[in-house]
C-alpha cells in the first residue's frame, strides 16, 4: 500500500494550474493598480500580488515534497522555493512594512541579489545530480561555483562599504533612481549568463535519453521567455508596461522562469517523480493493486 500516490494526469493539472495562477496574478496586479492612486496606503495593494506569489510558490513546494523521489534533488528544489519566499518577503519589507525607512529599503534591495544568485545555481546542481546521482557533492567539480556565488552575494550586501556593485550618490534624496552600475553588478550578470547556459546545455544533454526530439527544447522555453522579459524589463521597460504598470515584477518573472524550468524537467521525466505507475500496471499481468491510505484504489492490473 502506497500513501499519496500521484497520477500521471495530475501532472498536466499542476502545469495548467501554475500558469493560470501566474496569469491571474498579473490580472490582480493591474486591477489593484487602479486603486493605488486614491488609497491612503497603496502598499496594501502591492502586497496582494506579493502574497499571491508566496502562495503560488508555497503550493508548488508542497507538490515537490510529494512528487520528487530523489532526496538531494528534492532538498535543492525546496531550497530554491525557500529562496523565492525570501525574495518576496524582502520586497514586502522594502515597499510596505518599512517603506518610509531608506536604510531598510536599501539593504533589502541589496538582499534581492542573494536569492537571484543562488537559485540558478541550485537549478544547475539539480541537473548535475541527475547526470550522476551516485556521485557525492564533495566530489563534484561544480561545487566550486558556490565560491563566486557567495562572493557576489557578499559584494552586494556590503555595497555601502565599497560602492563596487552600485554607485549611489545620494540614497536619502533619490533612492535607487540615481544609481550607477559598477563592477560587481556586471560580474553578477556574467555569472548568471554562464549558469543559465550551463543549465540549458545540461538539460538538453539529459533530454537525449528521453523519447521525442521535441522534448530537447522544452526546458529551454521558460528560461528563454524569462530572460527576454527580464532584459526588456531592465532596458525597455515601456515594452512590458500596460497603462503605466509592468506586466510582472522582476521577482515574479524570475520565479516563473525558474519554477517553470524545474517543472518542465519534472513533466518530461528528467527529474524522477512518484508517477508512471499507470503505464506499469497496464503492461503487467501480475495481480496487483495500489491503494491510497484511505483504502481507495488508485491502480490495478488488468
Amino acid at each position: 500500500r502506497i500513501s499519496g500516490m500521484w497520477r500521471e494526469k495530475e501532472g498536466k493539472r499542476y502545469v495548467i494550474g501554475f500558469v493560470a495562477a501566474f496569469v491571474l496574478l498579473a490580472v490582480v496586479r493591474h486591477v489593484t493598480h487602479y486603486f493605488e492612486g486614491s488609497h491612503a496606503r497603496p502598499c496594501y495593494f502591492y502586497m496582494i500580488s506579493q502574497i499571491g506569489s508566496v502562495l503560488i510558490t508555497s503550493c508548488w513546494m508542497l507538490t515537490v515534497q510529494s512528487r520528487v523521489i530523489h532526496t538531494k534533488i528534492r532538498r535543492l528544489m525546496l531550497t530554491s522555493g525557500a529562496l523565492f519566499l525570501l525574495y518576496f518577503s524582502m520586497q514586502m519589507v522594502k515597499y510596505c512594512l518599512f517603506a518610509e525607512n531608506p536604510d531598510v529599503g536599501r539593504y533589502m534591495w541589496y538582499g534581492y541579489y542573494t536569492p537571484m544568485t543562488l537559485i540558478p545555481l541550485m537549478a544547475l546542481y539539480i541537473l548535475q545530480y541527475l547526470s550522476d546521482p551516485a556521485k557525492p557533492f564533495s566530489e563534484n567539480r561544480w561545487r566550486l561555483l558556490l565560491i563566486p556565488a557567495v562572493l557576489i552575494c557578499l559584494g552586494f550586501l556590503t555595497n555601502d562599504l565599497h560602492q563596487l556593485a552600485f554607485g549611489i550618490p545620494n540614497w536619502y534624496e533619490n533612492g535607487d533612481k540615481g544609481r550607477t552600475l559598477e563592477l560587481i553588478y556586471f560580474v553578477y550578470v556574467a555569472f548568471m549568463a554562464v549558469l543559465l547556459i550551463l543549465a540549458i546545455r545540461s538539460a538538453i544533454r539529459l533530454c537525449r535519453n528521453i523519447k521525442g526530439k521535441r522534448k530537447l527544447l522544452y526546458p529551454a522555453i521558460p528560461l528563454i521567455l524569462g530572460i527576454i522579459y527580464l532584459i526588456l524589463y531592465t532596458v525597455k521597460r515601456q515594452w512590458v508596461t500596460i497603462n503605466g504598470q509592468e506586466l510582472f515584477e522582476m521577482a515574479e518573472a524570475f520565479a516563473f522562469m525558474m519554477i517553470g524550468f524545474l517543472e518542465v524537467c519534472i513533466q518530461i521525466g528528467l527529474i524522477p517523480t512518484n508517477v508512471g505507475y499507470g503505464r506499469l500496471f497496464s503492461l503487467t499481468a501480475i495481480p496487483a493493486r495500489v491503494t491510497q491510505s484511505d483504502g481507495k484504489t488508485v491502480y490495478i492490473t488488468k
